[in-house]
């Protein structure tokens, strides 16, 4: 009789428990606009956005690593912002880009350190606390840096690529 309830009261636990695990949602990505990130930012969200651009082949590289790895990263939501419209283009001493465009030139002005495609801003409480850039499709990292300055690839800390978007999803 002891066994007989002993194995009920650990089946029981066990449907509870396995019940109150919430589900794991699939990799998401999500194209946004800069005004809809303009929101995010408002609103007070914590979250990771990609500033990327067509014909760029580290942006392509980055894109075939998720293909090919997502599977083992549920509950993770990507933000994506396509700034190819944007007409960004050097300076005059090529130390910083300029834009044609009203959009192209309210993100320069928010993220004065822009420079590369892939960027990615981590969000924490709607501030931007870190940027990654670029990507290495040996190693998978990318390079560390503040968010209004433009990245020095020689000193910048690197971290594996999943690590960095998984760890500002929280």
């Amino acid at each position: 009789m002891k066994l007989k309830k002993f194995v009920c009261a650990l089946l029981c636990g066990l449907l509870f428990f396995t019940g109150c695990v919430a589900p794991k949602k699939d990799y998401e990505e999500v194209e946004i606009t800069f005004e809809q990130l303009q929101e995010k930012i408002e609103n007070k969200e914590t979250f990771v956005v990609e500033i990327y651009r067509e014909h760029c082949p580290f942006c392509e590289k980055v894109t075939n690593f998720v293909e090919e790895t997502k599977q083992e990263h549920p509950n993770v939501v990507l933000y994506r912002i396509d700034c190819t419209e944007w007409k960004l283009q050097n300076n005059e001493d090529g130390t910083a880009l300029i834009s044609e465009t009203d959009v192209g030139k309210d993100f320069l002005k928010q993220f004065p350190g822009f420079f590369y495609t892939p960027t990615f801003y981590a969000f924490k409480n709607g501030e931007a606390l870190v940027s990654a850039i670029g990507f290495n499709d040996f190693t998978c990292d990318v390079s560390l840096w503040d968010v209004d300055s433009v990245v020095d690839f020689d000193t910048a800390d690197l971290e594996y690529y999943w690590n960095f978007i998984e760890d500002y999803q929280k």
